[in-house]
This record gives C-alpha cells, structure tokens and sequence, in this order.
C-alpha cells in the first residue's frame, strides 16, 4: 500500500507538470485513471479490513500474530498455505507443463467452505492453472518490464519520470517478493495494477524517446 501511494504520488506531481506545459493531454487521463483506480483498489481493501475490527481486537489481532513467529504451528495461516501447496502440488504432477486450467478448483478438508479457485502464492498460483509454461511467461514480462524501468530511470533527464521510474522498481521488488506468499500478481482483482504500471512505463518511455529524438534533431 505505501509502494503503491508512493508511486500515486510521484504520477501526480509529473501529470501536474504536465498540465502547466499544457503537454501530453491523453497522458494526462490515463495517468488519472490509473491512479484514481489504484486508489479505489488500495483503499477499499484497507478500509474493509479497519471495519472489520474494533480498537480491541486490533490490538488482540497483532498480539495473535507476533505469538505466530514465535510459535510457527500455531499459525494457521502458514498451516493453510503449507496444506493447499502440497494439494496444488498433488494435483499439478500430471500437468505441471501447461497446468490444470483456469477454471480448476479444490476443497481443502479442513476449511468449511465452497472449493478454493486461488492459492496464496502468485506464483505456486500460476503454475497450478496454467503450468511451468505460463510461471515461465509471467516471469518474463514482470523481468523484462522490471528492467525497461531500470533502463528508463538511467536514460532519462526528465526529473519526474526519473522519480517515477525509481518508485516504480521498488514497487516492482516489492511485488515480486510479496508474491511469493500472496496472489497479489496472478490475482484477478490485481492485474489490473502492474498492467496499469507496465501501460504507464512504456508510456513514459515513449515520451522520454520523443524528447530525445527532438533534441537530436
């Protein structure tokens, strides 16, 4: 949540740049788009959940959770995540190359609930539906776009775009280690989040090539 209002914050302050030039009007909405949509989402998850507890159970809820480092068998969290790994793992043996198919779901038998569709680990996630080919994919587009960052912050003379491009990469480390034990990735409610980052890198990109092609000329 602060990587994503981080980088909220430095959109904001280079789509205001812009609006004083009187530049790059399309821009301009789809950074505001994207940024009232990554807002909307954070928020409404953060919100949710304040709702959820009273002062009380706040305080009950992290003593729970710090006895939980302490005492890993305890943690039912983790134990769930142990528990429906090995079942995706079961499962994904016979189609571990293209995976078991989107729309494949299972009961874990301790859970009292309708069979799960996702698993918390984007990419233990990934590879149970769409297999070692689509973790392969996925890695390859979050790699690739992670670098087309890095190269944009070291190439560009644009102030913004260089702090855009900074906060950008650790929201891209950030993602890539919290996947490991969450679907904040492959998630279907996420996508829409390091799609709209990856749109918005590429567009800066194209932005910063078109200055220095001026210059040049």
């Amino acid at each position: 949540l602060v990587s994503g209002l981080a980088v909220i914050l430095i959109m904001g302050l280079y789509f205001i740049q812009k609006m004083r030039e009187h530049q790059g009007r399309l821009v301009i909405i789809i950074g505001l788009i994207v940024s009232l949509l990554v807002i909307g989402i954070s928020v409404s998850f953060l919100f949710n959940y304040i709702m959820s507890l009273s002062g009380e159970k706040v305080a009950e809820e992290i003593v729970k959770r710090g006895e939980t480092l302490e005492q890993g068998e305890k943690d039912d969290s983790l134990l769930m995540r142990l528990v429906s790994y090995g079942m995706v793992w079961e499962r994904s043996r016979s189609n571990w190359l293209l995976g078991c198919g989107l729309g494949d779901a299972f009961r874990i038998p301790i859970l009292r609930r309708r069979p799960t569709e996702h698993i918390d680990s984007s990419y233990v996630n990934t590879f149970w539906k769409i297999g070692l080919v689509g973790v392969i994919l996925m890695l390859w587009i979050y790699i690739k776009t992670f670098f087309r960052t890095v190269s944009l912050y070291k190439s560009t003379s644009n102030i913004w775009i260089k702090k855009y491009a900074h906060s950008t990469i650790v929201v891209w480390i950030g993602l890539f280690l919290l996947g490991l034990f969450s679907i904040v990735i492959s998630g279907y409610r996420f996508n829409i989040v390091w799609a709209a980052l990856i749109a918005v890198t590429e567009i800066c990109i194209h932005i910063d090539s078109h200055k220095m092609e001026a210059k040049i000329g």
